[in-house]
């Protein structure tokens, strides 16, 4: 709801709503099969109108969650995931002043994050060819507070050689997280259900820590004449907890090169940095693992070895960044380039066609280090070396034929490679407990091909009909053993290639002067084609290389309330 509480002066708009979500995981017998979230968001906005060059803006965003059987599957029944309760809430006030042609605009916001995630019980969590079972092994509990600060000003147009529109901008921002994990056993069985490696973690994690971060940004959108402009800018960022000092020069341009035709050229090209989060630099204060290992009688083979967790040291070999020589001094970054061409052909046809190319470097990944046959200590280390390549080429297309008939066609051929040990999936709010040698190759969710077209057409007595058709390489998996370690280069293997047919038709019921009710069918995978969700990927489950989890044909009846 929304209306003026001081007409002319003060606005109120309040949005919210209460979802209980239950997601069928297809691959589990019902009723074990259900991932649950719960929970309220709620968005408030207070718009002041101080005169007729001041605004000032208010909002309030809260989102508590309940999750249950988060990431549950096939080989992680119920028993396996872990629950969790996350509270997020975000307040800012931003005040926008005019200033004759230019304008100042300053926001500030705050947010605070919680986390808690638990098992379900204090059993070890059990890893074995066909599956897992136990209980989820980490309880983690995480706190957050950002404050930030961001400034703006857009200069009134410098008309000299085409016209200047020259933005700058201030950021600054405050980090503070704190926490503990505490993490019972994992064991690794082979296929005869014997243990044959135990993980366990002899303390308790407890972290906390703060960053302060400051960032400056100057850009010109340049118009050398009506059909070429330019974009030039630069930013620089600084993190006190990195040790770094970054500069990211960046540029793009627009051109119309046949006047009247329609054509246009874009492009850009810009070095970007990402911001290293706080939880890897608590990595060292998290519970430290040893590992033992067994033979099929239970006894030792190896270990126990002490797997220590470091922070590593990175030499950075590019102008653009300068860093201190202290372990941590992490700065993931890319290279990024992007090119299109879009084509008008005729007055219902409209043809785009564009390459795009990411190369990043520095990126934050975990790796083992072999432990001393003597001392029998080894590391885990976490270091900025990680690598990633990524190209895409894409061609589409748009068919208009009228207001209410409408469809676009795309197709996309990419590659994706690059460092598989990403810290997200051993330092997130997920963590998981098997840390492999690092290996560079296919990325999980590289995709070679993508064919896709969607559309809206109108049908006679007001129904519209919305069809969907997708076709898409599979997604690759890795293939394990039954110690969990690779056989053969990871993501290699690929799951079979994906077609769906959907469509949904719709129509709406006026039953009410201010009311309508709309009617829909939507149908999913029409031609019954085999997409598979799961694969058995490990060499030593007797099921290895089964394909299952098919979504067959299935239809939905829904409504909407239009108002």
């Amino acid at each position: 709801f929304e209306g003026p509480i001081v007409p002319g002066k003060l606005y109120l708009a309040e949005g919210f709503e209460y979802e209980l979500r239950k997601t069928e995981v297809y691959e589990l017998p019902f009723p074990r099969n259900q991932k649950l979230q719960e929970g309220l968001n709620s968005f408030t906005q207070l718009d002041w109108v101080v005169s007729s060059k001041q605004l000032l803006t208010a909002t309030l965003h809260i989102v508590p969650q309940r999750l249950s059987h988060v990431n549950i599957d096939y080989f992680n029944p119920e028993e396996t995931a872990p629950d969790a309760g996350t509270h997020n809430y975000t307040g800012t006030v931003a005040h926008r002043m005019t200033l004759g042609q230019s304008l100042l605009e300053s926001t500030f916001s705050e947010t605070s994050f919680d986390a808690d995630v638990w098992g379900l019980g204090n059993a070890d969590l059990m890893i074995g060819p066909g599956g897992n079972s136990g209980n989820y092994y980490a309880h983690k509990q995480r706190s957050a507070v950002r404050l930030s600060g961001l400034s703006t000003f857009s200069f009134a147009p410098l008309n000299r050689l085409g016209s200047h529109h020259f933005k700058i901008g201030l950021y600054v921002a405050s980090s503070e997280e704190e926490g503990q994990i505490d993490e019972h056993p994992v064991d690794i069985l082979n296929a005869a259900g014997q243990v044959t490696e135990r993980i366990t973690y002899p303390r308790v994690g407890n972290f906390e820590i703060s960053d302060i971060e400051l960032n400056f940004f100057a850009q010109d959108h340049w118009i050398l004449s009506p059909r070429f402009s330019l974009d030039l800018g630069a930013r620089v960022e600084s993190q006190q907890i990195s040790g770094a000092f970054r500069a990211a020069p960046r540029a793009g341009l627009a051109w119309n090169p046949i006047p009247g035709q329609g054509t246009t050229v874009r492009g850009g090209f810009g070095f970007f940095y990402d911001r290293v989060p706080l939880n890897v630099y608590t990595f060292n204060k998290y519970p430290d693992q040893v590992i033992t290992y067994y033979d099929a009688a239970g006894n030792v083979t190896g270990g126990p070895y002490l797997y220590l967790n470091t922070l590593g040291r990175t030499e950075v070999e590019t102008p653009f960044v300068f860093q201190r020589p202290i372990d941590g001094n992490f700065s993931p970054r890319s290279v990024n380039w992007t090119l299109q061409v879009e084509q008008p052909v005729g007055p219902y046809l409209k043809l785009r066609t564009g390459f795009m190319q990411s190369l990043s470097d520095g990126l934050v990944i975990l790796n083992p280090v072999a432990p001393d046959p003597v001392t029998k200590l080894g590391a885990l280390l976490l270091s900025g070396t990680g690598g990633a390549r990524y190209r895409q080429f894409e061609v589409s297309a748009r068919l208009r034929l009228g207001e209410t008939r409408q469809l676009m066609f795309s197709y996309i051929r990419s590659k994706g490679r690059g460092d598989l040990n990403d810290f997200g999936s051993f330092l997130g709010t997920f963590p998981v407990p098997i840390v492999r040698p690092n290996q560079f190759g296919t990325s999980p969710a590289d995709l070679p091909n993508r064919f896709l077209t969607w559309g809206l057409m109108q049908l006679p007595w007001k129904f519209r009909i919305s069809p969907v058709i997708e076709y898409r390489s599979g997604f690759p998996y890795i293939v394990t053993n039954a110690e969990q370690d690779y056989v053969g280069l990871p993501n290699t293997k690929r799951f079979p290639g994906f077609l769906s047919v959907d469509s949904r038709i719709s129509k709406d019921f006026q039953v009410h002067p201010k009311y309508a009710v709309r009617l829909s069918v939507s149908a999913f995978n029409l031609t019954n084609h085999f997409n598979p969700e799961a694969v058995h990927p490990n060499v030593a489950d007797p099921a290895y290389g089964y394909f299952f989890g098919h979504r067959g044909r299935r239809f939905t009846l829904d409504f909407d309330v239009l108002f």
